[in-house]
C-alpha cells in the first residue's frame, strides 16, 4: 500500500511542472477507478488552492491556481468527483467573498479575478457534463443552485469595501451561466 501512495504522491507533484502527461494518467484513472482519484489527487490539488487571492506582484502563485483550477476542471468530471469539486469550490468561493475573511489591504480586484476563476471552473465543467447528457446534473439544481443564491445574498447584505456591488456584478454573469445550465437539464415535471 505505501509503494502505491508514493506513486500517487509523485504523479501528483508533477503538477508543479503542470504536465498534461499526469493529467492525462489522472484522468484515465478517474474514468475507471474514480475513488482512487477522489482520496489521494484531489486533496493535494484542493490544498494547493489558496484561501485568499496571492498578491499582484505574486505571478507564479497566481499561475499555480491558475493551473490547478485547470487540472480539476479536467479531472473532475466523473459524477462522485464534480460532487467533490462543487462542494470544495463553493467552500472557497464563500470564504474569499465573505467579508469575516477579509482585512483592509485586500485588493477586491484580485478577489474578484479569483472568485471568477472559482465559478469558471464550475460552469465549464457543468457546460461539459450537460452537454455530454450526464445524468447527474439537474441534482445540482437542489444543492449547487441555493448555495450560489446564498453566496450571491450574503454578499449584497454584508457591508464591506469588498463587496460595494462591484464584486457582485463581476460575477453574476458566470453565476447565471452555472443557473441556465443547470436549469437547461431539468425536464417538464
Amino acid at each position: 500500500m505505501y509503494v502505491g501512495f508514493s506513486i500517487w504522491r509523485t504523479l501528483i507533484l508533477t503538477l508543479s511542472s503542470f504536465s498534461d502527461d499526469a493529467l492525462g494518467v489522472l484522468i484515465a484513472i478517474s474514468e475507471k477507478h474514480s475513488k482512487l482519484v477522489e482520496d489521494h489527487s484531489l486533496p493535494i490539488l484542493f490544498a494547493s488552492l489558496p484561501d485568499m487571492p496571492p498578491s499582484r506582484d505574486a505571478h507564479q502563485d497566481r499561475a499555480r491556481y491558475w493551473a490547478t483550477l485547470r487540472w480539476l476542471s479536467r479531472l473532475c468530471i466523473p459524477a462522485p468527483l464534480f460532487e467533490t469539486l462543487t462542494v470544495r469550490l463553493m467552500t472557497k468561493l464563500e470564504l474569499i467573498c465573505s467579508s469575516r475573511h477579509q482585512n483592509a489591504d485586500r485588493d477586491p480586484e484580485l478577489t474578484a479575478a479569483y472568485a471568477y476563476s472559482i465559478l469558471k471552473t464550475l460552469a465549464s465543467v457543468l457546460e461539459l457534463k450537460a452537454n455530454a447528457g450526464h445524468p447527474d446534473v439537474p441534482k445540482y439544481i437542489d444543492t449547487l443552485l441555493p448555495r450560489i443564491y446564498l453566496t450571491f445574498i450574503s454578499m449584497a447584505l454584508e457591508e464591506s469595501s469588498l463587496n460595494d456591488g462591484k464584486l457582485i456584478s463581476r460575477l453574476l454573469p458566470i453565476a447565471g451561466d452555472i443557473i441556465t445550465t443547470i436549469v437547461r437539464t431539468q425536464t417538464a415535471r
